[in-house]
């Protein structure tokens, strides 16, 4: 791939490289610091700071902080209107007063992405959204989203909730038909028989994973083969 550095005379001839969302931005800003946009020293300051955690029998966690696109529990973030600001903060004080400070900022500024084998997960991010899966055959599968919200949620804070949800994790949003695809693209690779092992060794080697590593996937899949291999 190749980078300009300053506007061409044509703009028809410029090179394009998009990307629309959060899952590319260390690329997008590791070619940003190659073009000159900004000093290099930043880039380590790009990553979240994040754990995985194996709970076993195919369960694992994976909790990251900051959360980049805010928490409408009481973490104002840029894609929140500035009007709501106040409000936020105001939430973060009051859990802060009723469960101390420790406990605030885990409970406020920590994404988090907790997968139960065998079909259920819960992202507790943006919004908090329950997915499940459900086998119908071998070649087809059904993916239900419940997005969470409080009773007593505003309609400023539920209109927010809501257009955070679909904006991302929404069927047509910018996360979901990624993963639908992904889904997709698996499920006619594993018709193959003759490749019988699937790459999933990020991060496998290190004493305490991160969150981007592949802790998750891999507690899944060693759980499901055990099950599978029961007898043999």
């Amino acid at each position: 791939m190749h980078y300009m550095s300053s506007y061409p005379a044509t703009p028809a001839e410029r090179d394009r490289f998009i990307m629309s969302k959060g899952h590319a931005a260390p690329l997008l800003y590791a070619v940003m610091a190659e073009a000159g946009y900004f000093s290099k020293d930043l880039l380590p300051t790009l990553r979240r700071i994040g754990r995985g955690i194996d709970l076993h029998n195919g369960h694992a966690a994976v909790e990251s902080t900051p959360p980049a696109g805010g928490r409408l529990v009481a973490y104002w973030g840029p894609p929140f209107p500035e009007s709501m600001r106040s409000d936020i903060e105001l939430r973060r004080r009051r859990i802060e007063e009723r469960f101390g400070r420790e406990r605030a900022d885990q409970m406020t500024q920590y994404n988090r992405n907790l997968v139960l084998f065998p079909n259920l997960i819960i992202n507790d991010a943006i919004s908090v959204v329950i997915r499940s899966s459900f086998p119908i055959s071998e070649d087809y599968v059904e993916i239900t989203a419940w997005a969470l919200a409080g009773a007593d949620e505003s309609a400023e804070d539920r209109r927010m909730r809501i257009d955070s949800f679909l904006t991302f994790l929404g069927p047509g949003g910018f996360g979901t038909p990624d993963d639908t695809e992904l889904l997709e693209s698996c499920q006619r690779a594993f018709a193959n028989k003759e490749v019988v092992w699937s790459d999933l060794s990020k991060g496998a080697k290190r004493e305490h994973p991160r969150h981007d590593d592949e802790l998750q996937i891999r507690a899944f899949w060693r759980r499901w083969n055990e099950l599978m291999t029961v007898g043999e």
